[in-house]
């Protein structure tokens, strides 16, 4: 739950943070597709007083009343749901020997603009992904290239275009905080997650959030173990899902436990729409037929 929202905006509202309520009447009709079309609005709040006046001053009410619930984490604030974009202030953790971190980078789906908090500098790499890939269709091959080092000093403003950019942060040596606005909406089908030292595409998920939780779903099915028969037939009922990506994970899912009933849906999926998915059925199947004449033989 976020703290306020343009659809229950009011004057009060207004009166307490003037600088949030320039921002959500600068920001009305914002799409996905238009979010950059407010980058000077973003930029001109995150540069505000916002942030130590809205904490100074909700922080006795979250004290106080039962809306401290929305405080989801000590990660991150949610501030406000603006017309098809959030508002949160969030911070990226110091760095732990005993930590495991950098394991991986992701390139998001959803536009997002960001300025550092402080209390110190934030540095990463920024990566762009290859012009020719094609963010429908998983490609290891496709390994993004860096743009520049960067040194992000309070107050500086980072933009993250879906589907481009990519950060990949060094984690600083203090607690580090940030204010980003983030589209609701992905422009992008899948986020790409990529190896952090190798920067080889690892695996894809599905950036609707709906589709996400079934391919999470059905992960969590495949490595639970001790699968029934219910529990293969609710996998497979995944690959009809309207997202090319979640179908053939519940193929490759349904494969691998039952590959009777893997069979038939990898033959059917030779007619799928998509062309990652027949590719990906086309391959699979000749796999399972040379292992099935290495195992005749």
């Amino acid at each position: 739950m976020p703290f306020f929202h343009s659809a229950s905006w009011s004057t009060e509202d207004g009166e307490r943070f003037p600088a949030l309520a320039s921002l959500v009447d600068a920001t009305r009709n914002c799409t996905a597709e238009t979010f950059w079309n407010f980058s000077a609005a973003f930029e001109e709040f995150f540069n505000s007083s916002f942030v130590s006046s809205f904490l100074a001053h909700e922080l006795g009410r979250i004290a106080r009343t039962a809306d401290y619930e929305h405080v989801q984490s000590d990660d991150e604030i949610e501030v406000l749901r603006g017309e098809n974009f959030r508002v949160s202030i969030g911070k990226i953790k110091a760095y732990s020997p005993l930590g495991n971190d950098h394991t991986e980078v992701v390139c998001y789906a959803n536009d997002f603009v960001y300025a550092n908090l402080g209390p110190i500098p934030l540095e990463f790499e920024l990566l762009e992904t290859p012009r020719e890939q094609v963010n429908e269709v998983f490609d290891r091959s496709m390994v993004p290239y860096s743009v520049r080092i960067c040194r992000q000093q309070r107050g500086e403003t980072i933009k993250v275009r879906a589907g481009v950019d990519i950060l990949k942060v060094s984690k600083p040596e203090r607690d580090t905080y940030q204010i980003y606005a983030v589209s609701s909406h992905p422009r992008k089908s899948l986020l790409w997650h990529y190896d952090a030292d190798t920067l080889v595409p690892k695996y894809c998920t599905a950036a609707s959030l709906m589709s996400s939780r079934v391919q999470t779903a059905i992960n969590i099915l495949v490595r639970m173990g001790g699968q029934t028969t219910a529990t293969t037939a609710a996998i497979a009922s995944a690959a009809k899902s309207g997202d090319h990506f979640v179908r053939w994970s519940a193929i490759a899912a349904v494969t691998s436990l039952d590959p009777h009933m893997g069979l038939e849906l990898l033959q059917t999926a030779l007619a799928d729409p998509h062309p990652y998915v027949k590719a990906a059925a086309q391959s699979a199947l000749v796999k399972l037929q040379g292992e099935g004449g290495a195992n005749r033989g």
